[in-house]
């Protein structure tokens, strides 16, 4: 199911066990529960892993972290993996990094990987 709202949209793709969650806008304490819901509603299909595709995230704050950090456990807990891919520059520099959050993100190479699909 998708999640949407002013400007903020978060939508499930599925491929061969995998979802991919393509977020758009920005995250923050409005839209963060939104994202949280669309995550558990991909890990209730206990997916072999979940992508974030952060690509088109223009703003994210402490909020839509702990809801990535939350799914990370959730998907732990069910044997699955997720991570976060395409995340700017601006994000990883003033939100994953200084918070020690960086091993959410995908390395390059899966990134890479990922565009050519």
């Amino acid at each position: 199911m998708a999640a949407m709202l002013d400007g903020f949209r978060a939508v499930p793709r599925w491929s061969d066990g995998v979802a991919t969650v393509v977020v758009s806008g920005e995250i923050d304490y409005v839209t963060a529960p939104h994202l949280r819901q669309a995550l558990d509603d991909c890990l209730a299909r206990r997916p072999r892993r979940v992508d974030i595709d952060f690509r088109e995230v223009t703003f994210c704050d402490l909020c839509g972290l702990n809801a990535l950090l939350r799914a990370r456990r959730k998907a732990r807990a069910a044997g699955s993996g997720l991570r976060v891919l395409n995340v700017s520059e601006s994000i990883d520099a003033h939100l994953f990094r200084p918070l020690g959050a960086g091993d959410l993100i995908a390395p390059k190479v899966a990134r890479a990987d990922r565009l050519a699909d």
